[in-house]
């Protein structure tokens, strides 16, 4: 008889050892609304790569997707904590703060990434989302007296007017 040694309780539960296997499940949890698992996969996986600025993202992106402003901008601020030139989190804790009506903070936010015109482009997308369309129009309008070019805020605002 050959002697092997013996089997973990599962082929997941090796697999799920590696870290960007369990920050893959949680995503898949996380598109699933699975929302238990996604946090538990999360939580795990942050354990085992804490300065993953990507996984800090994808974190983040969970709780915006569910409203969650708070929790969202904190797991945003710990991605830009962890790699301070993350786009991705960065614009994304630019949209969180607008959402919570931080328009000031959500607009520097938006400038450092995308510039000034485009900063005002994204703000007018996210008061135009909340129903605020005369503020939305506001800035899509200072955006283009920054930048004429901008298609973005030239096709919402056309949008807009029509309406």
């Amino acid at each position: 008889t050959i002697f092997k040694p013996p089997r973990c309780r599962s082929k997941r539960e090796r697999a799920i050892r590696k870290p960007r296997l369990r920050s893959r499940l949680a995503r898949l949890y996380d598109r699933l609304n699975a929302d238990e698992a996604a946090q538990r996969e999360y939580r795990l996986a942050v354990e085992r790569s804490p300065g993953d600025a990507d996984l800090l993202n994808d974190a983040g992106m969970f709780h915006l997707r569910r409203q969650r402003w708070s929790d969202a901008e904190a797991w945003f601020r710990r991605a830009l904590d962890a790699q301070p030139d993350h786009d991705r989190a960065a614009v994304n804790l630019a949209v969180c703060l607008g959402m919570q009506g931080r328009l000031g903070d959500s607009y520097e936010a938006f400038a450092q990434s995308v510039g000034p015109a485009a900063a005002y482009c994204n703000l007018g997308v996210l008061l135009a989302r909340q129903g605020r369309t005369g503020e939305a129009q506001e800035h899509l309008q200072h955006a283009l007296s920054l930048d004429r070019s901008l298609q973005p805020a030239q096709q919402l605002l056309a949008q807009l007017d029509r309406q």
